[in-house]
């Protein structure tokens, strides 16, 4: 995603450096004063969730879109790659636009519908239990290249797209070159 929106890297790495400077590396106390990129990543996941699907078995009977699920008879897939592809749920859904997760009080989205329209890690107690160390991962690793390195796509590449495979993976190989900024 950096490499096909250097605009928006450009607006990535003047936050990082506005709070790390060129060498300094975050920590999670400096990763809280960058908003733009804890966004940069969650919209990163909603286009590209790690699974495609979230299956749950229902505890109780349900009733989704007018059909009764009864419980424990059925698996349910909650389609994250659809859902955050969404027009219902995301304006301009096929659009990377990090911008759309930054709110007023710390990057939360305040409206219910709006935090639960894209969950890569699931929610609540079968949620990723991984979760914090893979978000603290990726902030860590985006500010440090950001830092270091711009991104490019050469203009003639071919438009790598998502492929299921167990786990989300690219279609094809990913052609970006690393510039080292120093």
């Amino acid at each position: 995603m950096m490499a096909k929106n250097p605009d928006k890297q450009d607006i990535l790495r003047q936050e990082v450096l506005s709070v790390l400077g060129d060498t300094t590396l975050a920590t999670p106390t400096t990763l809280a004063q960058m908003p733009y990129l804890k966004a940069w990543v969650r919209e990163t996941l909603r286009l590209y969730p790690v699974l495609c699907a979230i299956p749950r078995r229902p505890a109780e009977d349900i009733v989704l879109s007018g059909y009764l699920i009864p419980a424990g008879t059925t698996q349910v897939e909650f389609l994250t790659h659809v859902m955050g592809r969404d027009e219902k749920l995301f304006e301009d859904a096929e659009a990377f636009r990090p911008e759309r997760w930054l709110r007023k009080k710390d990057a939360i989205p305040t409206d219910t519908s709006e935090a639960f329209s894209s969950t890569p890690f699931g929610f609540g107690t079968r949620m990723c239990i991984g979760r914090r160390i893979a978000e603290l991962e990726l902030h860590l690793l985006l500010a440090r290249i950001v830092q270091q390195f711009e991104i490019s796509y050469p203009p003639d590449a071919e438009n790598v797209e998502p492929y299921v495979r167990g786990v989300t993976i690219p279609d094809r190989a990913v052609r970006a070159k690393f510039v080292d900024r120093q």
